[in-house]
């Protein structure tokens, strides 16, 4: 998780700018929330979203529309609250299997 060093870059060095990022993809985004990094996806979301409002550069590939990808094994409720907030209301909803429930064929063994 390199949240922190994305904030530090935009705090203290004023050296990363979001101007011209045209994908934006979160990875375990269920793993993040779990850890506490909510404040940090909101900040960085934010920037995104400030970014492109004030892009003055050539439009992007996609025409300043900037796509963004969430990723979750198991897409709880705060995800999808996330989900909702993040993305355009339109957006995508790719499931394989049963949301929140684990595939058939993985045995899990709790030992003591």
């Amino acid at each position: 998780f390199f949240f922190g060093r994305i904030l530090q870059f935009l705090d203290e060095r004023s050296t990363l700018s979001f101007g011209n990022t045209d994908v934006v993809i979160v990875d375990e985004a269920d793993r993040m929330l779990d850890l506490g990094f909510e404040p940090q996806l909101r900040r960085i979301q934010r920037e995104l979203e400030r970014s492109l409002a004030t892009t003055t550069t050539t439009p992007t590939a996609a025409g300043n529309i900037r796509s963004t990808t969430l990723c979750s094994a198991t897409f709880p409720p705060d995800v999808q609250r996330i989900a909702s907030e993040f993305l355009k209301p339109d957006y995508y909803f790719v499931a394989a299997g049963r949301v929140g429930a684990t595939h058939g064929g993985i045995t899990q063994e709790i030992k003591w």
